[in-house]
């Protein structure tokens, strides 16, 4: 719970124009909720949010073995 009013603290300092909040609850339950009130603009955050991820994960220096390791060895 540290963790997320960490996480949330941070996000305030930000000086965010809109915000997405998603999580997960005690018993795995999702919880979303935005400061704007669109379904099709939620739904554009997370992709765009995806797309980010996607863009850092890709972005990030690998080391030799783990270059080398297949996905199917997981």
């Amino acid at each position: 719970m540290e963790e997320v009013k960490s996480v949330l603290e941070e996000a305030q300092k930000q000086g965010l124009q809109s915000v997405l909040v998603c999580g997960f609850d005690d018993n795995g339950q999702v919880y979303m909720n935005s400061s704007i009130n669109s379904i099709p603009y939620m739904h554009w955050m997370l992709n765009r949010s995806l797309f980010e991820v996607s863009l850092f994960e890709k972005n990030q220096p690998k080391e030799a073995s783990e270059q080398e390791k297949s996905p199917e060895a997981d």
